[in-house]
């Protein structure tokens, strides 16, 4: 299954930023309006750095720049009622975008979490919408009814939020500082490689925690290197993500 709207995903995200640059007012907030109902258009990134898109962030229409950040970097319970009302397509929608988001964190998404981050009220209404993502190639995956478990395979990417990406960078360098000081004193004893196989590398152990939503640090283990397989997270441009079955 390829990527979302592979082809046609640039083209249609290229005619509304040329929208965006002929238009002034409130033509600006109809095109943005429109973008955000648009089938297809899972990517705002590009949009979001358009000189008069990024004005809007300090003048009177403020909250569509903040809604056009909820469809790039949130989820549906991000949006908020100051924002401007949302359309059932544009409802719809960013359920469709928090899905992939959960997609991310979790190769099994328990049907309450998904009930919950989706403001869904019963079953019926998250297994449609699981499979009108499925066709839409949203996610790639198989629902368990019996244990109430959507199992995620593949999901498409979401835009990056670089200045919360620059944080993460500075987390990660303090915590190589951290992981450092250790090392110099005991160097760890790592495995030998198999025959054929990758040398062992020392890696952090990270374990994401449903309850929190947050990963959680476990410290730094021997694992083997394993080259080519992708993180389980976005990439921008709407890539289908591969779930590699070790990070579950």
């Amino acid at each position: 299954m390829a990527g979302v709207g592979e082809q046609n995903l640039p083209s249609l995200v290229q005619q509304f930023i040329i929208m965006a640059q002929r238009a002034e007012g409130p033509q600006l907030l109809s095109t943005i309006s429109q973008m955000l109902e648009a089938p297809g258009v899972y990517s705002f990134g590009e949009f979001l750095k358009l000189g008069c898109v990024r004005e809007l962030a300090d003048g009177p229409d403020d909250a569509y720049f903040k809604l056009l950040n909820v469809f790039a970097y949130g989820t549906y319970l991000e949006y908020e009622d100051k924002l401007p009302p949302l359309t059932e397509v544009q409802k719809y929608k960013l359920r469709q975008l928090t899905l992939a988001t959960l997609a991310g964190q979790m190769q099994d998404i328990p049907y309450s979490v998904l009930l919950c981050d989706l403001g869904l009220d019963s079953q019926q209404q998250l297994e449609d919408l699981i499979i009108k993502a499925i066709y839409a190639e949203i996610i790639r995956g198989k629902m368990d009814q019996q244990r109430k478990i959507l199992e995620v395979e593949a999901f498409i990417s979401r835009d990056v939020n670089y200045q919360v990406l620059n944080c993460v960078v500075n987390d990660l360098q303090e915590w190589y500082v951290r992981a450092e000081r250790p090392s110099r004193l005991c160097p760890p004893q790592l495995p030998p490689a198999q025959p054929g196989g990758s040398p062992a590398i020392l890696r952090p152990t990270l374990r994401y925690n449903p309850s929190s939503r947050s990963w959680a640090d476990l410290g730094a283990s021997s694992q083997l290197a394993m080259p080519g397989i992708p993180p389980k997270g976005g990439t921008p441009g709407g890539i289908l993500i591969r779930c590699p079955s070790h990070l579950n």
